[in-house]
């Protein structure tokens, strides 16, 4: 599981993502669920910050929202796989 990030938010999101992977694969999946939860909120935040600025400023923050779309989407299988195998 690797994301590029680019700015401080991202990368504390990113060490999130692994946390909740460990806590996964623990067992503990309410632990996982809650850092997962919190990650993706913040992410979905990001985005709608990305989404209000101007048309000519988002390009420049292209990397930063593929990012968070794509940690979003990663937490979501995770959670997902780990809701089906029982763990």
């Amino acid at each position: 599981m690797y994301i590029e990030t680019s700015g401080q938010n991202s990368f504390h999101n990113a060490i999130s993502m692994q946390y909740a992977y460990a806590y996964y694969l623990a067992g503990d999946n309410k632990s996982a669920d809650q850092i997962a939860d919190a990650v993706i909120k913040d992410c979905q935040q990001q985005l709608g910050y990305y989404e209000s600025l101007p048309q000519e400023s988002q390009g420049l923050y292209q990397q930063d929202q593929q990012a968070a779309s794509t940690m979003i989407k990663q937490l979501q299988e995770l959670r997902n796989q780990f809701e089906k195998t029982g763990k």
